[in-house]
């Protein structure tokens, strides 16, 4: 994969999205099975996102960040081997520890992954288990593991904002997995940015 010079204008738009507040579309072009995720940055969580990002998805949330702020917020992984771009490096689940009732409403979630996105959060302000899941991502971010959580905290890098992003997994009406075609139809139907971990993997490759 060749790269020319400078961000991509579909990477330019799409961080400038998530920095507004808005989510995108990132689609994995790089790894089988080719999902899509509906990302947005961590820090502007709030309970009207999280519900339609969950709209659009399974409902399974997770958030993606730096083994740094991962190890600060005290999430270990919840496995020991290491991860790669179609493993996931899960951690722990956790809620908030103060602010929530049962931890599973959107404006639960939502304060859940405000602190985990926060610069200023500690291990302290969670509780474990709970209802949102932590992806340990790689130091060096789309160089070593071309993995949709690697490429959206460096989107969000790209963005000038918090390496922490929101995360759910497109799909159809029966639970599968929308196709790359029906990830940019929903982009487009919805009016969201849609970007790809190629695109993203340029500026930095």
């Amino acid at each position: 994969m060749s790269c020319d010079t400078g961000i991509p204008l579909v990477v330019a738009t799409a961080a400038a999205e998530l920095v507004a507040g808005k989510p995108v579309v990132l689609l994995d072009d790089l790894n089988p099975p080719y999902r899509s995720e509906l990302v947005f940055a961590a820090e502007h969580a709030d309970a009207t996102l999280v519900a339609e990002v969950v709209r659009y998805s399974s409902g399974f949330l997770t958030v993606a960040l730096t083994d740094a702020d991962a190890d600060r917020l005290g999430l270990p992984s919840m496995w020991p081997w290491s991860a790669g771009p179609t493993q996931p490096g899960f951690t722990i689940t956790a809620d908030a520890a103060e602010g929530i009732t049962t931890g599973i409403s959107a404006a639960d979630r939502a304060r859940t992954i405000r602190i985990m996105g926060a610069s200023d959060g500690v291990a302290d302000q969670l509780r474990r288990p709970g209802h949102v899941v932590g992806v340990r991502t790689t130091a060096s971010g789309t160089h070593e593991a071309l993995g949709v959580s690697e490429a959206a905290v460096e989107l969000l890098r790209l963005a000038g904002a918090r390496p922490a992003a929101g995360m759910a997994t497109l799909l159809g009406d029966q639970g599968e997995l929308l196709s790359p075609g029906e990830s940019r139809d929903l982009a487009s139907d919805a009016e969201l940015a849609l970007v790809t971990v190629a695109d993203i993997a340029c500026p930095t490759g």
